[in-house]
Parts: structure tokens; C-alpha cells; sequence
């Protein structure tokens, strides 16, 4: 018999579905796995799912990472969302990352992250 208070509890957790490009560079994986790492901080409870999926069930989040440009030492993002109420995709911000002095790092992706999340303002619930 299933606890009625961890089936509630199991429904409540927001899914996100996080979509990134396959097969581009390492820049561009390191990016993807700094984002997902930066929403699981954001909201701890949330559950996050890799993949493309364009039709989020009730209270869930599907989000795309689209890199806009890349270089050795520069690289840009934006994110795009969608929630299960909404009919379109909402596009966010150009966030860049550039480094002048050394090569890009695949560690220097979780500034990058951190900036996408925070200027995009995705409807992300509450901690």
C-alpha cells in the first residue's frame, strides 16, 4: 500500500526537462552539466531530466540550451522555456563568458550556468 504523504510529497517535486545540443564540443558538455548542477541547487527538490521533450506535464519546466557562439576564449548562451501553460517557447538573455588571458576551461562553464540562470528569470519555484 502506497504512504498517501510520499505520493503528495512525490507529485509536489517540479520535473525539469533540460534539452542540450548532442555530439558539440566540450564546451558545450561542460556547459550542459554545469546547468544541470546549478538548477539542482536552485531548487533542491526538483527532479531533472535529460532529453528533448517539448510537452512538460502539469508544474514541470522544459528548458533548452542553445549556445549562440564559441571560440577559444569566448562563449555565449541562452536559455529557452516552457511551461505547461504556456503555448510558445520564451526566449532569454545572450549571457558571455570571455576570457582574454587563458583558453576556456570546461571548469569555467559553471560561471557561465550561474549567469544563465540568473539573468533569464525562468519561473522556477520556490526552495
Amino acid at each position: 500500500m502506497t504512504d498517501p504523504a510520499l505520493a503528495q510529497s512525490q507529485r509536489l517535486r517540479p520535473v525539469f526537462e533540460l534539452s542540450c545540443p548532442d555530439g558539440d564540443s566540450a564546451m558545450q558538455q561542460a556547459l550542459c552539466g554545469a546547468l544541470q548542477l546549478a538548477l539542482q541547487q536552485a531548487v533542491p527538490h526538483a527532479v531533472i531530466r535529460m532529453g528533448d521533450s517539448v510537452a512538460p506535464v502539469a508544474g514541470s519546466l522544459a528548458i533548452r540550451l542553445l549556445p549562440e557562439r564559441e571560440t577559444r576564449h569566448a562563449m555565449a548562451a541562452r536559455l529557452s522555456w516552457k511551461t505547461d501553460q504556456a503555448a510558445d517557447w520564451v526566449m532569454g538573455p545572450d549571457v558571455a563568458l570571455d576570457s582574454a588571458d587563458v583558453a576556456l576551461r570546461p571548469h569555467m562553464m559553471e560561471q557561465l550556468a550561474q549567469g544563465l540562470l540568473k539573468v533569464s528569470k525562468l519561473p522556477l519555484p520556490a526552495v
